[in-house]
């Protein structure tokens, strides 16, 4: 329920953990829980500290699932190969009498059910080590891009560089470009310091030195 939990020093709550479950997560941004966050999902071993101890190594058998109402619930990058993201309808929302019906079926063999299903579920051809690409993980790839990734999409969104354009020019001086996208960000809440360095590497990441 807290982000020290999954991303602390000290972890040994984790140890010989199959099932992990994050409740109510959303992501701000932290750099730092982003690398320990997807070493937990990829890497084999898991170092283990308790307080006062020192660093155990065990295997990692970690299978995380993450619910949230957030936005921005996960560090999905522009290649992102860990995540399956999916976006939950609605439909039942505040229904007691679905839910009690789920419940019931769950504990008068339901589980059972599943269980056997998932172990005769015929998995062949079927990449395991590759999550289905979903809108919602586009979402959440939007979500985490950088100001520049940010303007950028705002641009082919509304097709042009200029905001009140119809065509993509030829050419556009330096100085507009610069302060399109420094209007645009800033119309998002967003900010920049030392804005013309940050777009200019940011712009070569992109697109390239040339």
């Amino acid at each position: 329920s807290q982000a020290s939990h999954l991303t602390g020093k000290f972890n040994n709550h984790l140890s010989g953990k199959i099932i992990l479950q994050c409740e109510e997560a959303f992501w701000a941004g932290d750099k730092s829980g982003e690398g320990v966050l997807k070493d937990l999902i990829t890497n084999d071993h898991i170092n283990i500290e308790r307080k006062g101890v020192d660093v155990e190594t065990q295997r990692n058998y970690t299978r995380m699932i993450i619910t949230s109402n957030e936005n921005w619930v996960i560090p999905a990058g522009l290649k992102e190969r860990r995540f399956l993201v999916l976006k939950v309808s609605d439909e039942k929302m505040q229904d007691p009498k679905y839910f009690k019906d789920l419940a019931d079926e769950m504990n008068n063999g339901g589980r059972e059910a599943l269980l056997h299903y998932l172990q005769n579920y015929d998995y062949q051809g079927v990449n395991l080590q590759r999550p289905p690409y979903t809108n919602a993980l586009m979402d959440q790839m939007l979500e985490g891009l950088d100001h520049t990734g940010k303007f950028l999409y705002i641009c082919l969104e509304r097709g042009h560089i200029y905001p009140e354009g119809d065509h993509w020019p030829d050419y556009i001086p330096t100085k507009h470009f610069l302060k399109i996208y420094k209007d645009t960000i800033g119309n998002i809440g967003l900010k920049d310091k030392s804005m013309s360095t940050i777009l200019g590497k940011a712009l070569k990441t992109y697109f390239g030195k040339n």
